[in-house]
């Protein structure tokens, strides 16, 4: 059975197939510096017998599978001069024999995987991916904060409304005006109440006022008279 396969530095397009995963006993699949597209296959995850992946210098895209880490025998990785594009997977660390792993020159990004080979992994294995943050490419990896509690009363009843239907709502606004509308009657009715009672207090005491003077004056004159 096949154990490696080297075509490298030719002139091969397309995709890596699917049907590699079929190939149980390979040890080395090298093709780089070939003008291959595509993704990496999942079905890579098969080639158990796998010690060297080298895909470098092609145009590769996609993500790296986290399918990688099953390959427990691989101790060489190459995935240079690509288009590799999001983060690298954490279980990456789990490959306990690797010795090399090239990602240089991608867009691959986020923070690298801690623990394992990455803890010595060197700096030109990882340069030229711009997006890439951690302590071996002396760029820190940007916080995430916890999205504030906003605490507002009106909350509950604005999402209450929100999920009322058009003719529910349009029902609790005409409610709402009608409302108002009977205290502003009523505050009405209330003034109005309080002025007429005024008005006939003044009226009263204008009343007697006015009321003492004749009296007075009927009295002196039939004084007078007798």
């Amino acid at each position: 059975m096949t154990q490696v396969i080297d075509l490298s530095y030719n002139t091969l397009n397309g995709s890596i197939p699917s049907e590699i995963g079929g190939a149980f006993a390979l040890r080395e699949l090298r093709l780089e510096g070939n003008r291959l597209t595509g993704h990496i296959p999942p079905q890579i995850k098969n080639c158990l017998s796998l010690t060297a992946l080298v895909l470098s210098e092609n145009n590769l895209t996609g993500p790296i599978p986290p399918t990688i880490a099953e390959l427990t025998n691989l101790e060489i990785a190459d995935f240079s001069h690509n288009n590799f594009s999001g983060n690298l997977p954490k279980e990456l660390t789990d490959l306990s024999h690797l010795t090399v792993f090239n990602i240089s020159n991608n867009n691959l990004e986020g923070e690298l995987p801690a623990g394992g080979f990455f803890n010595t992994i060197p700096v030109t294995s990882v340069y030229g991916n711009p997006s890439l943050c951690g302590s071996v490419v002396n760029e820190s990896c940007p916080a995430v904060h916890p999205k504030p509690i906003v605490l507002n009363p009106n909350s509950s009843t604005n999402s209450e409304d929100d999920s009322l239907p058009l003719h529910s709502r349009h029902k609790k606004l005409v409610l709402s005006v009608s409302a108002l509308i009977a205290i502003g009657a009523a505050a009405f009715i209330f003034l109005g109440v309080v002025f007429i009672t005024l008005l006939n207090l003044h009226v009263r005491n204008s009343s007697r006022q006015s009321a003492s003077p004749l009296n007075f004056q009927a009295m002196m004159s039939s004084v007078v008279l007798q």
